[in-house]
C-alpha cells in the first residue's frame, strides 16, 4: 500500500501540469490596416515624420496574421503573439508583441486611433502608426 501511494505521488508531480498562468492577450483594436507616421531614434533623439498616403503599412488579421510592407521595403507576412507582461519600472501592464517567435522586446499600445510600437531599452526607438482602415 506504501508503494502504491509513494508511485501515485511521484506521478502526480511529474504528470501535472501545474497552474500556469496564460498571459496571452487578445487586443480587438489592433485589428485593421496601419499607416507609419513618425519614427522616434532612441540613442540619438532623432524623429522622423512621414506624410499620409506613404504606404507603409502593418496589417493585422485574425488568427494572428500580420502583414509588413511599402514602398521599397520588402513585403513581409507571418504571424504574431500578444503577451500582457509586468516590466519593472512600470505601474501598468505592458503588452508584447512577438513577431513570427522571434525574441525582440517590441511593446505595443494603442490610443485614439494610433498604435505605437516601442523596445523598452535605453537606445530604443518607437514608431507611430495611424489607423486607416
Amino acid at each position: 500500500m506504501q508503494k502504491t501511494a509513494v508511485l501515485i505521488l511521484v506521478l502526480g508531480v511529474f504528470l501535472y501540469p501545474g497552474c500556469k498562468k496564460n498571459n496571452d492577450a487578445f487586443l480587438p483594436e489592433l485589428l485593421g490596416n496601419w499607416e507609419l507616421r513618425e519614427v522616434h531614434g532612441g540613442f540619438t533623439g532623432s524623429v522622423y515624420y512621414s506624410a499620409p498616403g506613404n504606404g507603409i503599412i502593418y496589417k493585422f488579421s485574425r488568427y494572428n496574421v500580420y502583414e509588413f510592407g511599402g514602398p521599397g521595403i520588402p513585403s513581409k507576412k507571418g504571424t504574431f503573439k500578444i503577451i500582457k507582461e509586468y516590466v519593472a519600472n512600470y505601474d501598468k501592464p505592458l503588452y508584447r508583441i512577438i513577431f513570427d517567435n522571434e525574441d525582440i522586446q517590441s511593446y505595443l499600445s494603442i490610443e485614439n486611433d494610433k498604435l505605437d510600437l516601442s523596445m523598452i531599452v535605453v537606445d530604443g526607438g518607437t514608431s507611430v502608426y495611424q489607423k486607416i482602415q
